[in-house]
């Protein structure tokens, strides 16, 4: 399989720690490529130029993360991130969905601050960044001594992207609970291993 990615994205990042914690990458490929700059090698792997892509090896190629995300769970062996049962399935893809609604808000203020065609929406970042703080809220804190679920992974990738983007926003003195807990997971080796990154110039 062949997993195309970017250093700074928190959604490729979430594909990578997947992949890492449930003993994937000696069947994976990473390739860092930069959508931005419509990157040849995404584009031919597909035409969303997307970050996570993962190519099968059967040659379909998966976009969107938490699809990605779900396909690595079920192809490894052991126990799963997201569990096979009702309601506690649920309850971790909620968690994965708020962490991704985050990381949505978060990316969508970062490119506005990027504009070069007019200045940057005041309005627009207030109300994006606003939702960042109402999810920030509510994202729950699981306990040190339960497994790692794909809940977990999406809203450590969100708060770091909140730290490597977004680090004038606070969130810490917001949640010093989330604060305690992000520091903790991201001992983790596949957590150190995929820290965000700028794209190679």
């Amino acid at each position: 399989m062949k997993l195309f990615y970017a250093p700074p994205s928190p959604f490729a990042r979430k594909a990578r720690i997947v992949a890492r914690e449930r003993g994937l990458m000696d069947q994976i490929e990473e390739i860092a490529v930069a959508p931005y700059q419509d990157d040849a090698r995404l584009l031919a792997a597909t035409p969303a130029g997307l970050v996570p892509a993962l190519t099968l090896d059967d040659g379909l190629t998966l976009i969107d993360s938490p699809l990605i995300c779900q396909h690595l769970d079920a192809i490894a062996s052991g126990p799963m991130l997201v569990p096979a049962d009702s309601p506690a399935r649920w309850k971790v893809l909620n968690h994965a969905a708020l962490g991704d609604a985050i990381m949505d808000f978060a990316l969508e203020a970062v490119i506005e601050t990027r504009r070069t065609d007019t200045l940057p929406s005041k309005a627009f970042m207030a109300r994006k960044l606003g939702k960042v703080s109402r999810c920030l809220a509510t994202l729950p804190v699981n306990p040190g001594d339960t497994p790692l679920t794909l809940g977990d992974v999406t809203a450590a990738c969100a708060l770091a992207y909140l730290d490597f983007r977004l680090p004038d926003l606070g969130w810490r003195a917001l949640r010093p609970d989330l604060s305690v807990w992000h520091d903790a997971i991201e001992i983790r080796p596949a957590f150190q291993a995929t820290q965000p990154a700028e794209n190679p110039s």
